[in-house]
C-alpha cells in the first residue's frame, strides 16, 4: 500500500518545532532523515506522508490527530461526531487511521478542487477567445460580401461605358 505524501502548514511545523526548541538537525535525526529533507518540510518544498507525520507526533509530543489537525488544517479529533461549524462538518473519530484516511483525502481533494478551478479557468479563456475569433470571422466573412458586391458593381459600371 503507497502512502499519500501531503501538503502541510510549513509555517505551523516551524513553529511546533521551536516551540519545543528542537534544532531541525534534532528533529531530523530523530526522524532519522537528513537536515536538508527535513527543512524542505518547513520550507513547503516539498510534501509529507502520513508515516513521518505519525512519528513527528512523538517528536514533537504532540497527540497524532493534534498535530494533523495543526499541519493540515482540519478538524479531525478522537472521539464520536461533533457536529457542524458553517460550511464545514467537524468530525470526530474513534479510530485515529480513519482520521489520518479522512486527512489524506480532505488534502487530495483540496488539490483537485484547486487543480479543477485551474482547468475551469483556463476553458473560460478559451471560450471567450473562441467567441472572439468567431466575431472576428463574421465581420471578414461580411467585409468579403460588400467587396464582392463592390466588385460586381464596379463590372457593371465598366460594362456599360
Amino acid at each position: 500500500m503507497t502512502t499519500s505524501n501531503l501538503n502541510i502548514n510549513p509555517h505551523k511545523l516551524r513553529n511546533l518545532r521551536s516551540r519545543r526548541k528542537l534544532s531541525q538537525q534534532e528533529v531530523a535525526d530523530k526522524l532519522g532523515l537528513s537536515r536538508s529533507a527535513y527543512a524542505k518540510w518547513e520550507n513547503g518544498q516539498t510534501k509529507i506522508n502520513v508515516e513521518h507525520i505519525k512519528a513527528l507526533a512523538s517528536v514533537l509530543e504532540k497527540d497524532i490527530m493534534e498535530l494533523f489537525s495543526e499541519l493540515l488544517g482540519t478538524n479531525t479529533n478522537i472521539g464520536g461526531v461533533v457536529g457542524s461549524m458553517g460550511d464545514h462538518s467537524t468530525v470526530e473519530y474513534a479510530d485515529p487511521e480513519l482520521a489520518i484516511e479522512n486527512a489524506k483525502l480532505t488534502a487530495e481533494n483540496k488539490e483537485l478542487r484547486a487543480e479543477l478551478k485551474g482547468k475551469d479557468e483556463l476553458l473560460k479563456s478559451k471560450e471567450q477567445t473562441i467567441q472572439k475569433c468567431e466575431r472576428e470571422n463574421q465581420t471578414l466573412q461580411d467585409l468579403v460580401a460588400s467587396l464582392q458586391d463592390l466588385v460586381a458593381s464596379l463590372k457593371e459600371q465598366l460594362a456599360t461605358k
